[in-house]
């Protein structure tokens, strides 16, 4: 896989997870504590890996939950 393609692909993934974070946080009234917003990171973006459209990205994928549940 050539380096603009991964690139693109982890544009995407990073991308597409705030935008998650971000709809799930501005659906509710209260505020939403550092912990909880990993928690919905970590649960979007281990959806997201076991997606074949991901499959290059395994070890930055792999790094970003093990940040992610520190």
């Amino acid at each position: 896989m050539n380096d603009k393609r991964y690139y693109q692909l982890l544009s995407e993934l990073l991308d597409n997870s705030l935008l998650h974070l971000y709809c799930n946080i501005s659906s509710t009234t209260r505020f939403t504590p550092v912990h909880r917003r990993n928690e919905i990171l970590v649960r979007f973006i281990k959806e997201k890996s076991k997606e074949m459209h991901y499959r290059p990205l395994k070890t930055e994928i792999k790094r970003m939950l093990l940040l992610g549940k520190k």
